[in-house]
């Protein structure tokens, strides 16, 4: 289906005359003609890369912003485990009881008796009879047996028994010094988490979020702008994607063509391309298959330097959001404004002026070159 360049009328392929007014189909008939076919798809060409390029800061932007709100939610689950282990710390730090050491309580007592009785042989040996006075005294008057278990038994059971309790309230001190140190640490590793955590809630995820619904707006803006352009009439929408743009204009760029439709055409050499596997209709069997399809390399070069530019925008969208973080932290409160990073603004105004340059090019060409 073709366009009469006079009245408008819907031709057939075949026709070569238009059964409306008869006026003959032509598709170039100066060289003006081919200067304006040429220059039409070098814009679109630039509009679609222009247009590859948004889509893929508005997906980047949005992998930013997921990234951002996951690892919010990881800070927060991590702060609440510590929350979780610091109770159950405090738990088991209140119900600290060290058990008795009864065979520790007997070799104590033991220990203690041997040392009595040795104490006790040797001072007889001295004649000290201010020391051993006492112990014939008891002996004298409760018998020399309890003396004996008195002084051999009770005392060296007592005095352990005392020794363990100092024992046991060392080794529970030391048991609950742990548990504080522990909850100490936790506590240390929640402040920091809490100052992340303000980051990404005043900062990091209302930042990527403003710079996501920010470039979602330019790219609705600018796929208007693209159908207005496209609304010239001259470029079959079939055909209104980057593969195929890019690829037709450089037929015209090298002359293989010098129109679009008909025998000869940009459409026919295109279609005939594709069907014979010499050229791909889209990106993704453009990059499964670019050893095969030399000829679309420039198309494949082209969308890598675009992804270089992406990066280095999403470096700038990252420095920003530090330099933000920074301010925050000095302020020690919340921002009230988050201003927008400055070259990725930069770089929409740019497409923008750009694609409304073209628009305004195709309605002033327009009236001069109706060829379809």
């Amino acid at each position: 289906m073709k366009k009469c360049a006079y009245c408008g009328f819907i031709m057939q392929d075949d026709d070569l005359y238009c059964p409306a007014c008869g006026q003959k189909f032509r598709h170039i008939s100066t060289q003006s003609d081919y200067d304006y076919i040429h220059q039409y798809m070098a814009n679109a060409a630039e509009i679609e890369y222009g247009r590859y390029h948004l889509e893929l800061m508005q997906k980047q932007l949005s992998t930013l912003l997921e990234q951002a709100k996951y690892r919010y939610q990881q800070l927060s689950t991590q702060r609440m485990h510590l929350n979780q282990q610091n109770d159950s710390l405090r738990r088991q730090r209140s119900q600290v009881t060290t058990s008795f050491d009864f065979g520790a309580w007997l070799g104590g007592s033991f220990f203690i008796s041997v040392i009595l009785f040795i104490l006790f042989v040797v001072l007889s040996m001295f004649n000290f009879d201010a020391l051993t006075m006492p112990v014939a005294w008891s002996a004298e008057r409760f018998g020399t047996l309890r003396t004996i278990l008195a002084l051999l038994v009770g005392v060296p059971l007592i005095l352990s028994l005392f020794h363990q309790r100092g024992v046991r309230q060392r080794k529970d001190q030391a048991a609950k010094m742990l548990y504080n140190n522990k909850i100490s640490e936790n506590n240390r590793q929640i402040d920091d988490i809490d100052r992340q955590l303000r980051n990404y809630s005043d900062v990091t995820v209302p930042y990527y979020n403003g710079e996501l619904t920010k470039c979602q707006r330019i790219n609705s803006e600018y796929l208007s702008w693209r159908q207005r352009y496209y609304d010239a009439d001259l470029l079959n929408k079939r055909y209104q994607t980057l593969v195929p743009v890019a690829t037709m204009y450089a037929y015209l760029d090298k002359r293989t063509c010098t129109h679009l439709d008909g025998e000869g055409g940009a459409y026919s050499q295109f279609d005939m391309e594709l069907m014979r596997g010499h050229i791909a209709g889209n990106l993704i069997d453009l990059e499964a298959n670019l050893e095969q399809l030399d000829e679309q390399r420039m198309i494949y070069d082209h969308i890598h330097m675009i992804e270089a530019q992406s990066r280095v925008l999403t470096q700038s969208v990252n420095r920003t959001r530090d330099a933000h973080q920074q301010r925050q932290l000095q302020l020690s409160s919340s921002l009230a404004d988050i201003d927008a990073d400055p070259t990725l603004s930069e770089f929409y105004n740019e497409l923008l002026t750009k694609i409304q340059g073209y628009n305004t090019w195709v309605k002033l060409e327009r009236a001069e070159h109706r060829l379809y």
